[in-house]
């Protein structure tokens, strides 16, 4: 799992979310890759299969911890 952030609010709400909840995962904070990647927007959260913006990694996070229980 890949977080692309630049230290915005909502991606230090991302990080702190998918820490909590025990997400392994790397943050890439490259806006060349960023840019290479075609991401035009910020944070964004890469699942392995589909790159989610801020709402949709929200929850995509939140439904993952509950299937978990």
């Amino acid at each position: 799992m890949i977080l692309y952030s630049i230290g915005c609010p909502n991606c230090k709400t991302l990080k702190i979310l998918l820490q909590k909840h025990n997400f392994e995962f790397q943050e890439e904070t490259s806006v060349d890759k960023m840019n290479d990647l075609g991401i035009t927007e910020i944070p964004m959260l890469y699942t392995g299969e589909k790159l989610l913006n801020f709402n949709e990694a929200k929850n995509w996070i939140m439904k993952e911890v509950a299937n978990e229980k």
